[in-house]
C-alpha cells in the first residue's frame, strides 16, 4: 500500500512540476543518495537509501502577508526487505505576516539555543539515528506540529510555540544501530511504549524572549514538555516505556569577543514527576550549563570549542534508590567538543571535523568529512563516524560497534 501511495503521489506532484512551467508554481528540491556501512562489528550497511526530497512553496503580497511550504521526502530504502518507498513530511505550514506579529500553523522545525549538537533549551525533537549513521546534518531536527507566534515590541521579541501532539526523540532501535540495553528483571516477558495522551492537559507550551542588552543577545526559556527520551516503569510481567513530565527553564548569552564568538548557556530541568528525586525509575532534575567560543583563525579557516557539564541534583537520593546491579550515572557528566571548518578549492570544498569527549563518561565521538560541490546543483561528500568508551552504557560507549563511513550524493533543482 505504502509502494502505492507514493507513487500515486510522486505522479501527481511530477505533473503538478509541468504546470508549473507555465505557472511558475515555485517547485524545487533535490535527488540524494545516501550510503553508510558499518566498519567494526559485522561490516554490514546501516543506510542504503535514496531520497527525493520536493518543496512546493509560495507567497502573496495582499493585505496580510501569507506564505506557504510544504517539505516532502519520498524514500527509497534498499535495506528493507519489503523493497517498499516510504514518504515523510518534514515541513508542511502556513505563515501569515502582520506588522509585528507573524504566525505560523503546521508542521515546522525550531531550533533555540546557541549549542553546536549540545542541547540544552532546545528540546524539540531529533532523529539521533540520522546525525550517528551518516545522514546530511539537517536531518537532525524533526518538525513537530505547532503553532508559533513571534512578536517584537521595541528592541524585545518574543516566540511561543504551542505544541497540541507529544513527538519523541527517533533513537537507535537495534536493529540498525547496536546500542546498550539494560538487564530487565526477572520475569519481564513484553515491552510496549506508551506515549503522552493526545489531551490538552499533555499539550507544550514553549516561550523564548530576546533582546539586545550590553553588547549582547540574551534569551530567556521556559517550557512546559516532556522527557523526548523514554523512562521505564515495571508492572508484573510488562515493562513500559513512557515518557515523563518535564519543566525547563533557561537563558543564553552570545557576544563578540576577541575577533570571535563567546556563547553561553544554562538551563534547569525541572523533573517534574520526581521533584524529590527519589524515584529511581525517573530522571532527577538537572542543571546544564554550556560555555562555547567560535572563531575564524585564518582566512576560510574555523574553530570552534564547547565545554558543557549537567549536574544532577539529588544525588545521594539518587544513589540510594538505584537498583542493585544498575551502572550508577556520575553527579556530574561533562564533556568537551571541538569543530574545525576549512574552505579549500575557492569554498568549492568544506573540510570539516567535529569531535566530543566526556572526560566523565570516559567516551567520545568522532565526525569527519568532505565535501565537494561539484557544481551548483551537484554535491559528494564522504565522511566517517567513530565511537567509542571505556563502558558499554554511556552516551557513546553504548555505540563502539557502529563505526562506520557514509557517502552522500545530492542533486538539487
Amino acid at each position: 500500500m505504502k509502494q502505492i501511495i507514493a507513487v500515486i503521489t510522486i505522479i501527481i506532484l511530477s505533473a503538478s512540476f509541468a504546470v508549473a512551467q507555465e505557472e511558475a508554481l515555485p517547485i524545487s528540491g533535490y535527488l540524494q543518495m545516501n550510503y553508510t556501512a558499518r566498519t567494526t562489528g559485522d561490516d554490514d550497511y546501516i543506510i542504503a537509501e535514496e531520497r527525493l526530497q520536493l518543496t512546493i512553496e509560495g507567497y502573496t503580497d495582499d493585505d496580510i502577508e501569507a506564505s506557504y511550504i510544504v517539505k516532502t521526502d519520498f524514500i527509497k530504502d534498499e535495506l528493507n526487505e519489503e523493497d517498499s518507498y516510504d514518504i515523510n513530511f518534514l515541513e508542511a505550514y502556513i505563515a501569515l505576516r502582520f506588522d509585528n506579529i507573524d504566525l505560523r500553523f503546521g508542521r515546522q522545525i525550531n531550533t533555540w539555543g546557541v549549542g553546536d549538537r549540545l542541547f540544552i533549551n532546545d528540546v524539540f525533537p531529533k532523529d539521533w539515528v540520522s546525525l550517528l549513521a551518516g545522514r546530511p546534518l539537517e536531518y537532525l531536527k524533526i518538525a513537530t506540529t505547532s503553532a508559533k507566534i513571534y512578536a517584537t515590541l521595541g528592541e524585545v521579541s518574543a516566540e511561543l510555540v504551542l505544541t497540541p501532539f507529544f513527538e519523541e526523540d527517533l533513537l537507535p532501535d537495534g536493529e540498525r544501530l547496536y546500542h546498550y540495553s539494560p538487564q530487565m528483571p526477572e520475569g519481564v516477558t513484553t515491552v510496549k511504549k506508551i506515549l503522552p495522551e493526545r489531551d490538552i492537559t499533555n499539550s507544550e507550551v514553549s516561550l523564548k524572549v530576546s533582546a539586545y542588552l550590553l553588547d549582547s543577545d540574551v534569551s530567556l526559556y521556559a517550557h512546559r514538555t516532556h522527557w523526548r527520551t523514554p523512562h521505564m516503569k515495571f508492572y508484573g510481567d510488562t515493562a513500559e516505556m513512557y515518557y515523563p513530565e518535564l519543566g525547563v527553564y533557561g537563558a543564553t548569552i552570545e557576544r563578540n569577543l576577541l575577533g570571535g564568538v563567546a556563547k553561553l548557556e544554562g538551563g534547569f530541568y525541572h523533573s517534574l514527576e520526581d521533584k524529590d528525586g527519589t524515584d529511581p525509575l525517573i530522571k532527577n532534575s538537572e542543571q546544564r550549563y554550556l560555555a562555547g567560543f567560535d572563531k575564524e583563525l585564518f582566512t576560510d579557516f574555523n574553530i570552534g570549542l564547547q565545554y558543557y557539564t549537567e549536574i544532577m541534583t539529588g544525588y545521594e537520593d539518587y544513589k540510594l534508590s538505584a537498583p542493585e546491579g544498575t551502572p550508577l550515572r556520575d553527579e556530574a557528566r561533562q564533556v568537551a567538543s571541538l569543530s574545525v571548518r576549512y574552505l579549500l578549492l575557492d569554498s568549492t570544498m568544506v573540510f570539516s571535523i567535529y569531535t566530543q569527549y566526556s572526560p566523565s563518561d570516559e567516551d567520545y565521538y568522532f565526525n569527519s568529512e568532505l565535501k565537494y560541490n561539484i557544481t551548483d546543483e551537484l554535491f559528494a561528500a564522504v565522511g566517517a563516524n567513530i565511537f567509542g568508551g571505556e563502558e558499554e552504557h554511556t552516551m557513546f560507549g553504548q555505540f563502539a560497534e557502529n563505526d562506520n563511513i557514509y557517502t552522500q550524493l545530492r542533486y538539487s533543482f
